[in-house]
């Protein structure tokens, strides 16, 4: 939220609107607002970006649909930003309009970025559901790999050598798409490397989304991510990559981080190396 509240002007002023009620805000009003509403862990897609000149720098206008677990709506919303030295600054953010959806219109609607970003979402849920599986290298640090299904970390590091799980996986699906969490932590402790891959329903790649973070920057623990998005060919597209400070946010040049995230993802989901190890009836699916 400290990142977050940097986006605004000292003097910003905002209207929610949900429905037919608009709510004037001033800055703090509104940053406190933002927060609560962030932990209801919303998925937004924004649409029909388009800028405009203002006197005070540039109106930017989209369409926007917020989804929550009970709320949903959409409508035109404006940021007027203003340019603060290098970079910019919202001086006003206004939804022009609010759409306030059905529970059957919220079932309907899509998910953001395809169904990857709601596969992430109530992992509780899903393994409750056996839609959650869980993976670890049991080979540890001083063995080859030998990766096998277990139920909890804990029985996985009761399972290796010294005791302790470098590599692991957590899979989950909603019986077309699949996503699947890995994680290595290095055995000095000053690295991970924390990726997501996610496969459309015909096994191919269609997110990768790799972070590396290292305490080996000079200046605190750094965290580079670097996300890319395949089309259903499996060829990759769009591309973006964020290095900073994990505590605080501030920029890194890449080149501080002194290591990198190893993206050679697997293209296909059967090339997973623990792809073998999930049941006949998800693997047969792809």
């Amino acid at each position: 939220m400290t990142q977050y509240g940097k986006l605004y002007a000292l003097d910003f002023t905002g209207v929610k609107r949900v429905g037919d009620q608009a709510i004037p805000m001033g800055r703090e009003q509104w940053l406190k607002d933002r927060q609560s509403l962030a932990l209801k862990t919303p998925r937004v897609e924004v649409s029909d970006l388009r800028f405009h000149r203002h006197k005070e720098g540039v109106i930017a206008e989209f369409h926007q649909r917020w989804v929550t677990k009970d709320f949903a709506d959409e409508g035109t919303k404006a940021l007027t930003l203003r340019k603060q030295g290098s970079s910019w600054q919202i001086v006003r953010e206004t939804m022009l309009t609010s759409a306030v959806m059905s529970k059957e219109e919220r079932a309907r609607a899509p998910k953001v970025s395809g169904h990857c970003a709601s596969l992430g979402e109530a992992l509780e849920e899903r393994e409750r559901a056996g839609e959650l599986w869980r993976f670890a290298d049991l080979g540890g640090s001083v063995g080859p790999s030998r990766w096998a299904r277990v139920s909890s970390w804990e029985e996985a590091e009761k399972k290796t050598p010294d005791q302790s799980v470098w590599l692991s996986a957590t899979v989950v699906s909603d019986g077309k798409w699949l996503l699947a969490f890995t994680s290595f932590f290095s055995p000095s402790g000053d690295s991970a490397v924390l990726t997501e891959q996610c496969y459309r329903p015909n096994g191919r790649l269609a997110r990768l989304h790799d972070a590396f973070r290292t305490f080996n920057t000079g200046r605190g623990l750094g965290e580079d991510v670097r996300v890319t998005v395949f089309d259903e060919q499996g060829n990759a597209g769009w591309r973006t990559r964020q290095t900073y400070l994990l505590e605080t946010g501030e920029r890194l040049n890449p080149n501080e981080m002194m290591g990198e995230a190893d993206s050679a993802p697997s293209k296909l989901v059967l090339k997973l190396p623990y792809f073998a190890l999930l049941p006949p009836e998800v693997r047969q699916r792809y």
